[in-house]
C-alpha cells in the first residue's frame, strides 16, 4: 500500500527520507482509531522549505474522510475524494505543500490548543476562521495554516480513515511540554516510547473538548 504514495510524493517533488515496516504500533493511539493494529508500516516525506509528510499505513478502513486540506500551488486542494487506488486526488503536477487547511469543531477552542499550547503566532481573524503561523525551528521557515470553523464536523472520526488526518509536531522536552499542557487544561495521553528508523522516541497526544487530536513526538536532548 505504501508504494502508491512513495512514486506519488516522489513525483510532488519530496525526498524520501525513510520507510520503515512492521513498527510497534502506540497502545495511545487506542482511543482515536476505528481498529488498533499491533504493527504499522511508515514512509517518511520531506522538501525544502514545504510541510514534512508521513504516510501511515495502519490496516483498512473503509471511512474516507479528512480534516486536513493541503494546498500547493496556491491553490487549495479540496478534492479529497480517492481513486480505486485510494491515492487522495493530489495534483502530480504539483509542489509540495507549503501551506494548508484545518477544518474545526469550534474555533476559538481550536485557536486556543494551537497558539497557547503549540506556540504559534495568530496573524488574522475572521468569522468561523483564522490563519496562524508556526515557524520550522528544522528549516527556519514560517509556514502560514488556516484554521476554518465547520460545524457539520463528526463528533467521532478515527485516525485511522484515508485521508489527511492529523498533525505530528516534534519537541525535545516531552515531559515538560506534557505537563505544560496538561497544567493549560488540554487532555494529554500517557508517553510512550517506541523505536521509529532506528532511534528511540517518545510519543503523546494533545487534545480537548471540540479539539482535534495532534500528536508530539520527543526527541530527547
Amino acid at each position: 500500500m505504501l508504494e502508491p504514495y512513495r512514486r506519488l510524493f516522489s513525483e510532488l517533488g519530496y525526498r524520501e527520507r525513510f520507510t520503515d515496516r512492521g513498527v510497534r504500533n502506540l497502545e495511545i493511539k487506542r482511543p482515536f482509531v476505528k481498529e488498533l493494529m499491533p504493527t504499522i508500516n511508515i514512509s517518511f516525506f520531506d522538501a525544502p522549505e514545504a510541510m514534512s509528510v508521513e504516510v501511515i499505513e495502519q490496516g483498512r478502513s473503509e471511512d474516507v474522510f479528512s480534516l486536513i486540506f493541503p494546498i500547493t500551488d496556491n491553490v487549495l486542494l479540496t478534492d479529497i475524494e480517492t481513486r480505486s487506488d485510494r491515492i487522495p486526488n493530489l495534483r502530480r503536477d504539483g509542489s509540495p505543500t507549503r501551506s494548508f487547511v484545518i477544518k474545526v469543531a469550534n474555533i476559538a477552542a481550536s485557536t486556543r490548543l494551537w497558539v497557547d499550547g503549540l506556540g504559534c503566532k495568530h496573524v488574522a481573524r475572521d468569522v468561523g476562521r483564522c490563519e496562524l503561523q508556526f515557524r520550522s525551528p528544522f528549516q527556519n521557515h514560517a509556514f502560514h495554516f488556516y484554521l476554518v470553523e465547520d460545524p457539520f464536523l463528526p463528533q467521532h472520526f478515527s485516525l485511522d480513515a484515508y485521508g489527511f488526518m492529523y498533525f505530528a509536531l516534534v519537541c525535545t522536552s516531552p515531559r515538560r511540554d506534557r505537563e505544560r499542557l496538561r497544567e493549560l487544561g488540554f487532555e494529554v495521553t500517557d508517553i510512550e516510547r517506541s523505536e521509529v528508523h532506528g532511534k528511540q522516541l517518545s510519543f503523546f497526544f494533545v487534545t480537548g473538548p471540540f479539539v482535534s487530536p495532534v500528536e508530539i513526538i520527543g526527541i530527547e536532548a
